[in-house]
């Protein structure tokens, strides 16, 4: 989820500073992320943690907390926080089981005796993020994720449980780091700062 809302405006700025560099992005999952990083045949990546892999270090970033992504004109849209056991009975599109913030959230539901009604399921937040705009759900998701689907067709709200996804930066280990690979890192680092002063 990281990726999908900060990685464009991250980018933009290291690219906006070296009118000679182009930059290949490839979305895939962590696992296979790790094995590419670890390989040298990508000099950086973004993966969701827990991971544990030889070869490659690991640079947590900061939690991102999660939110209540809600259909506009929703009974529920008018609350300013929303709790696990308000979502009882309602539809809901959530991430797929191989993610840490699902372990979270389907933890949270237990411990509230919630089972939740669950329409959709996929891998990815903004996926997510547009099904619950188009009125098919409400979804659990990071606060980087619901950002830019903030609009008239959705409401971003609080989520009351604590709930968070953990992402990190990694590089081929040992050995040397490519210089622009570590810049990139920098300023994707200085995009997160930014976003949490807004």
């Amino acid at each position: 989820s990281l990726s999908q809302s900060l990685l464009p405006r991250a980018t933009a700025r290291f690219l906006s500073t070296r009118p000679n560099v182009s930059v290949f992005v490839q979305s895939l999952p962590s696992r296979q992320v790790a094995d590419l990083v670890a390989t040298r045949q990508f000099d950086v990546g973004l993966i969701e943690l827990p991971m544990a892999r030889p070869s490659i270090s690991i640079e947590p970033l900061e939690p991102a907390r999660s939110v209540a992504v809600i259909p506009a004109g929703h009974r529920l849209a008018a609350k300013k926080q929303i709790s696990v056991k308000d979502l009882a009975g309602e539809r809901m599109v959530l991430l797929s089981q191989h993610s840490f913030l699902r372990y979270q959230i389907d933890d949270a539901f237990s411990k509230a005796d919630v089972v939740p009604h669950v329409v959709m399921e996929t891998p990815h937040s903004l996926i997510a993020c547009g099904f619950a705009a188009a009125g098919a759900g409400i979804t659990l998701v990071s606060h980087w994720a619901a950002e830019s689907f903030a609009g008239p067709n959705v409401v971003v709200r609080p989520v009351r449980e604590e709930m968070s996804s953990r992402s990190a930066v990694i590089f081929p280990y040992p050995g040397a780091r490519m210089q622009l690979a570590e810049a990139f890192a920098k300023d994707l680092k200085e995009e997160i700062r930014l976003t949490r002063k807004r």
